[in-house]
């Protein structure tokens, strides 16, 4: 008898943490998101008071722990070192690093645009992608924000309910 209640219990804590971890992957999409904000904020702010070229401002955010989870700035950095950076390698490594990060096409959506004129204008240009891109993301960032709160409860209620409709019917 021990045994059952002991194996019913932990369906059912298998259950909810299966909820937990629904949630956490939402969590984690919009910390990326967050991240990619901040990311884009520091190359605002070299771009406008900086001559350093937009690789150089790469290289040196791919060696900032603060970006850590933002494995495609590591891609973009050694492309640069080795240099073999190109118009196209910022848009190719984030595509490639899209599922890694926890993120979905419509999230790098306003990052691939940035990819295409990153580089590729003077200053103003630049500033004004990148502040655009700021904005896109910022709207995708509290769209997946009231998302993930929305549905975490569910997740959890429901990982919780499926433990315990289980267990009974076990029982």
């Amino acid at each position: 008898k021990r045994m059952k209640i002991t194996g019913l219990a932990l369906m059912i804590c298998a259950s909810l943490l299966t909820g937990f971890s629904l949630y956490d992957r939402d969590r984690r999409r919009v910390r990326t998101l967050e991240k990619l904000e901040q990311l884009l904020e520091e190359m605002e702010t070299a771009v406008r008071y900086t001559a350093t070229p937009i690789e150089e401002i790469l290289c040196r955010c791919a060696e900032n722990p603060l970006y850590a989870p933002l494995c495609f700035l590591q891609s973009i950095g050694e492309a640069v070192k080795k240099g073999s950076y190109n118009d196209r390698s910022f848009c190719r490594c984030l595509e490639e690093n899209t599922a890694e990060m926890g993120l979905t096409t419509e999230d790098i959506q306003p990052l691939l645009l940035l990819g295409t004129r990153l580089g590729a204008t003077d200053v103003e240009g630049q500033l004004s992608v990148l502040k655009l891109c700021r904005r896109q993301l910022a709207e995708v960032r509290e769209r997946e924000a009231q998302h993930c709160k929305k549905t975490g409860k569910m997740y959890i209620s429901l990982g919780l309910c499926v433990g315990i409709g289980a267990a009974i019917f076990l029982a």
